[in-house]
C-alpha cells in the first residue's frame, strides 16, 4: 500500500473531513432532538383525540375514557405533561415519568394472571405513527448542517 500524506492540499483535505464529521454529528444531534420533540408533540395531541372507551361522570363532568389499545385519554393532563425524551449518543429514549405510565402502556394483571386493565399503549402508538418520518427527519437535519 502506498501512503501519501504530503503537502498543504492534503492538510486542507484532512481538516475539511474533520470539520464535516463534526457537522454531521451536530446534524445527528439536531435530528434526534427534532424526532424527540415530534414524538412528545404527537403523544400530547393524541391524548386529546376522541376516545371510544367508557363514559364517566367525574366532578359533574362527562369523561370519555380510552378503550384498550388506544392512547390514554387526557383527564388531569399529568400523563401527557410528563412526556419527554433524552438523547444519549446515537440513541433516543422517549417516555413518560408518571408512576402509572407503565401500567397504562402494558396493562395490569389480576392475581389469577388474567388482565385486570388492558394496555393503553400511548408510547407505542406514538412511535408507530411517527416512525416512517424518522429517516427523513434525520436526513434533513444532516443536510441542513452540510449545506
Amino acid at each position: 500500500m502506498i501512503d501519501i500524506k504530503s503537502g498543504a492540499d492534503w492538510h486542507r483535505f484532512s481538516v475539511a473531513i474533520d470539520n464535516m464529521a463534526k457537522r454531521v454529528r451536530i446534524g445527528v444531534d439536531d435530528g434526534w432532538r427534532k424526532i424527540g420533540n415530534d414524538l412528545v408533540e404527537e403523544l400530547r395531541a393524541d391524548t386529546l383525540r376522541k376516545k371510544t372507551g367508557r363514559l364517566y361522570r367525574i366532578k359533574g363532568k362527562s369523561h370519555q375514557a380510552s378503550a384498550p389499545g388506544e392512547t390514554p385519554a387526557r383527564l388531569s393532563g399529568a400523563y401527557s405533561k410528563s412526556a419527554g425524551y433524552t438523547v444519549r449518543g446515537n440513541e433516543l429514549e422517549f417516555g413518560v415519568s408518571v408512576p402509572y405510565g407503565e401500567y397504562l402502556e402494558y396493562g395490569t394483571k389480576n392475581k389469577g394472571g388474567g388482565m385486570r386493565m388492558w394496555p393503553r399503549p400511548g408510547l407505542n402508538n406514538t412511535m408507530e405513527k411517527q416512525q416512517d418520518q424518522f429517516a427523513e427527519t434525520m436526513e434533513e437535519a444532516i443536510r441542513r448542517v452540510l449545506l
